[in-house]
């Protein structure tokens, strides 16, 4: 028999694969020939969502440029926009390599400390 709360409230089932971290970092693109400087507010071994009004639309591929704390080396991602809504848009990470996931991790870990660069 079910309780009166579990029948008033359906059980929330995340469908990401991968939890989020919320966090402020800089991240660098370019659409239509033009360079852009965004933040993204989350984070996940699965992609990052960007807050931006440059209007890039669902399916767009992107590359991403992220600076590190070694100011001769930068990260460099690819991704695909999946999803967009007034706030910006969400990009999957397309993982080409190990280097890709390692650069993923790195990101992940030091997401905070990198956010004053």
């Amino acid at each position: 028999m079910m309780s009166i709360l579990e029948d008033d409230f359906p059980l929330f089932i995340e469908k990401r694969k991968y939890p989020r971290l919320y966090c402020f970092l800089l991240v660098e693109f370019t659409f239509n020939d033009h360079t852009y400087r965004d933040s993204i507010i989350n984070i996940s071994e699965g992609g990052i969502f960007i807050e931006t009004k440059v209007p890039l639309p669902v399916g767009y591929p992107l590359t991403m440029y992220f600076k590190t704390h070694d100011i001769s080396h930068s990260i460099v991602l690819s991704g695909i926009v999946v999803r967009r809504d007034q706030e910006g848009v969400g990009v999957q990470f397309i993982k080409r390599n190990y280097q890709d996931i390692k650069s993923i991790q790195y990101l992940i870990e030091n997401c905070n400390s990198m956010a004053m660069i």
